[in-house]
């Protein structure tokens, strides 16, 4: 590989997505993929790393496994996913994601991290205080929140809804503690 020019080797990662481009991948298959992603955390972004070291509870794990999906973290049973483009609110795999991962009994909670209301301390304490909550109520199951990055809730709702709203939160009064 290093005695090949940068061409070169772009035409061998093309003719290699084309190979497998619409092939069908087993459960089974996607699975191994999300498990390898957690103990690799090559899906990690240092702007999820730099989160993660503000959310104080004792069981956080970067990047979990639940079933063939990846989560950014969780925490206790709740599984967070931080959001950063506008894009997420039209991304057709949260449809298949959300109701999934919380039919595997675990609550969501979506935090919009976005450059007018970007990630502030104030989340990573909503994270803590979510993950607490569901911990001492088990009967809060199946929940999802969305919430801006200052922590101001957004949309909430639960597995038995037909629809999950990831709403582009507004950014008026944004006040938060800014994360560095």
């Amino acid at each position: 590989m290093a005695a090949l020019t940068d061409e070169q080797r772009a035409d061998m990662v093309k003719n290699a997505h084309a190979a497998v481009r619409g092939r069908d991948v087993s459960m089974e298959e996607r699975i191994l993929r999300s498990q390898k992603r957690e103990r690799t955390q090559s899906h990690a972004t240092g702007r999820e790393r730099q989160f993660g070291r503000h959310i104080s509870f004792p069981d956080v794990i970067p990047q979990k496994a639940i079933g063939p999906y990846n989560v950014d973290f969780a925490v206790g049973s709740v599984a967070v996913e931080i959001l950063g483009g506008t894009w997420h609110a039209y991304k057709a795999e949260h449809a298949h994601r959300t109701p999934y991962i919380l039919n595997q009994g675990w609550n969501m909670l979506f935090i919009w991290d976005r450059q007018q209301a970007p990630l502030c301390i104030e989340a990573a304490e909503y994270v803590v205080a979510f993950a607490e909550e569901s911990s001492r109520q088990p009967t809060l199951h199946r929940e999802y929140r969305v919430i801006r990055g200052d922590a101001k809730l957004v949309a909430c709702g639960g597995a038995q809804d037909d629809q999950f709203p990831l709403i582009i939160p507004s950014i008026a009064n944004f006040r938060g503690r800014a994360i560095n």
